[in-house]
């Protein structure tokens, strides 16, 4: 079926004239080419993909078309694959893909950290290296030259378009994608993959093969050799589409979002100092429940959760009416709105650290008083806002530094960023909920002149309107209910991930908001609820997830961790740190050879020093990003050679 899909695309109808012979390779005399040809794929991808040697030994419900001895198409019954001689094809087709080829480019440093003090620094300092060089940012091209990028092949077919696009673009990883594996079989017969692999390898380049046929499984196994090879040279990445089958095309299209996604830094050293400083004195001075990731009884009330985006002014009188029929969780800035309009939540979720969240709840608390309300916080958050809550329950992030010092890294609660309403999905959630209606989880905009709720601080609150001020939405996503949706990277990556847990939670979940679709939660208007049945025994249900969860006193979670000797691992990382940026100085010629190293040494850190490494990592391997983005914006090999010797140094220095 997948072979027919795959041709119905590309040459709908007819099949080609008979001035070629259909047969099988080994009829045509080329049984010891499709033998090296197999060793060759199976040397390289056997173990990476194991049902490789049985899609290759299985004989072809397609046949062959050959010219003289050379296949040159397949004949799959009613049409055929290229409809024409497939090295033709294949030679006109790269041409025109060279001329404009499917890129993705960095931008701007945004993904990098750049406004954070190191990175700010080592970005000031390059631009005035390059300055010194005549080199002005704005005369950086904004296409990246450099060979260590990326070449996603979406389609193998007989593999005639490989050994050019692999010559012409400066690429040092090669990712093959083929959802139909008797196409991959019958290329052995077209093409001698020994050689091409061989050849690509004696230039450095390595390669990839995926066999998956779903679009979700093609992007996992592309992002995850992103992840391995390295995600800063997704910078100026190739995405070649060899012939439109839906899963390739949809694949294609569902990429531009996971890469964007993928090149973002985790983290930086001053917000994990700030939140390991955090997540201590919440530890030190609070009595609290703690979520330990682990799900709680299925249950099956509803919840309610609730973000400050602009459509929730069209739905609070409807919160307002089944409020009592439902568990309400209000998320960050929407918790001022629930008040102002007399839904008091059960739940209240935090996720930032900043000092602001603590102004922006003092002052919520100070005007509508927080009785009843239980906190739930990540630990990194303000240490003061606790206080302000008769009740707390606190959790574990995961990724953060003070998770991978102060736990043994199962007992966090994933997913619960980027933005707060992802908190209160994951934490209802973990409680056992699996019913869910979203009410201003807009996840971006309609319009840019109404960007959150009428009652939020971000209309009361100088600090947070001056905030708002730099807030952009450059980005577009398909709206809940039609239409579009304006959004940015932060908004687009939470609705990913919301969509995730909905899945993982196999929830039912209806989407309320008029903002962005939410894949997995049906679009609802608020008018149209309607519960039945008796109110809820809020007070009872609350109490029931309090007995599930283990509380700790004040300093009592500390006691064994007071004594290991952090500072110690502290300076055993730098010290190591250090050490590998001279090596590089001695002996690295680019960024390919001084990443390689770097990860070398970064993906083996677990448990080395216990967890310390976690406050400055996510910095050291932004860094070299931005660096990058300057040197292979720069034409002259000299002056390149450079900046990227400025730029160790600097590291160093930093280091």
């Amino acid at each position: 079926m997948m072979m027919a899909e795959a041709v119905a695309e590309v040459a709908a109808g007819k099949t080609a004239d008979n001035t070629a012979t259909a047969a099988t390779a080994e009829q045509a005399g080329l049984s010891s080419l499709v033998e090296r040809s197999r060793q060759a794929l199976l040397s390289r991808f056997g173990e990476s993909v194991p049902d490789l040697a049985a899609e290759l030994a299985q004989v072809p419900t397609s046949v062959a078309v050959m010219d003289g001895d050379a296949v040159v198409d397949i004949d799959l019954g009613q049409t055929r694959l290229y409809r024409d001689d497939g090295r033709a094809v294949a030679e006109a087709q790269v041409s025109s893909y060279l001329e404009r080829p499917l890129r993705f480019f960095v931008n701007n440093l945004r993904g990098s950290n750049g406004g954070a003090g190191l990175s700010r620094r080592m970005t000031d300092f390059l631009a005035k290296e390059c300055k010194g060089l005549g080199l002005e940012i704005a005369d950086l091209d904004v296409k990246p030259d450099y060979q260590g990028s990326y070449l996603v092949m979406l389609g193998v077919g007989l593999g005639f378009h490989l050994q050019k696009l692999i010559k012409e673009t400066k690429v040092r990883h090669v990712f093959l994608v083929e959802p139909t594996p008797e196409l991959l079989r019958h290329s052995m017969a077209a093409i001698d993959w020994e050689k091409l692999l061989t050849d690509g390898e004696a230039r450095g380049i390595t390669f990839s093969l995926s066999t998956a046929s779903h679009p979700d499984r093609i992007i996992s196994e592309i992002q995850g050799m992103f992840v391995m090879e390295g995600t800063p040279f997704i910078d100026g990445a190739f995405v070649f589409l060899h012939y439109p089958l839906w899963a390739l095309k949809e694949a294609r299209k569902r990429l531009a979002d996971g890469l964007q996604t993928l090149y973002l830094s985790r983290g930086f050293y001053e917000d994990e100092l700030l939140m390991m400083t955090n997540a201590t004195n919440n530890l030190k001075d609070h009595s609290f429940y703690l979520m330990d990731g682990k799900l709680l009884p299925k249950r099956k009330e509803s919840v309610f959760i609730i973000g400050s985006g602009p459509s929730i002014d069209d739905s609070l009188q409807y919160i307002k009416r089944w409020r009592d029929h439902a568990i309400v969780f209000s998320c960050g800035t929407s918790l001022r709105v629930c008040l102002k309009n007399g839904i008091v939540p059960d739940f209240h979720c935090e996720i930032e650290n900043a000092e602001i969240t603590y102004d922006i709840a003092r002052s919520t608390r100070d005007e509508f008083g927080f009785s009843g309300i239980t906190l739930i916080s990540t630990l990194t958050g303000d240490a003061r806002i606790a206080e302000l809550f008769d009740q707390t329950c606190f959790f574990f992030r995961d990724s953060v530094s003070s998770t991978h010092v102060l736990t043994d890294g199962t007992i966090t609660i994933r997913g619960a960023s980027p933005c707060v309403a992802n908190t209160g999905l994951r934490c209802a959630g973990a409680m056992g909920f699996s019913n869910f209606y979203f009410f201003g989880v807009d996840c971006g905009t309609k319009s840019i002149e109404r960007k959150h709720a009428r009652d939020s601080v971000y209309h009361t609150l100088d600090s947070m309107i001056a905030f708002d001020s730099i807030h952009l939405f450059p980005d577009t996503t398909r709206g809940n209910f039609g239409g579009t949706v304006r959004t940015n990277w932060v908004y687009n990556f939470s609705r990913v991930l919301l969509s995730s847990y909905l899945g993982y939670y196999q929830a039912n979940a209806y989407n309320c908001s008029d903002g962005a679709f939410i894949y997995g939660a049906l679009p609802k208007v608020a008018a149209s609820i309607d519960f039945k049945g008796p109110v809820l025994d809020h007070a009872a249900i609350k109490q029931s997830i309090f007995d599930c969860l283990r509380h700790y006193e004040p300093r009592e979670y500390l006691k064994p961790y007071l004594e290991i000797d952090l500072a110690d691992n502290a300076r055993r990382f730098y010290e190591d740190i250090i050490a590998l940026i001279d090596q590089a100085i001695e002996e690295d010629k680019d960024f390919v050879v001084f990443w390689r190293r770097l990860t070398a040494f970064t993906n083996h850190l677990k448990n080395k020093y216990h967890g310390v490494d976690n406050i400055p990592i996510e910095t050291s391997l932004s860094l070299p990003k931005i660096g990058m983005f300057f040197v292979h914006r720069i034409p002259d090999p000299e002056a390149r050679a450079i900046v990227f010797s400025a730029f160790l140094a600097e590291y160093r220095r930093i280091h």
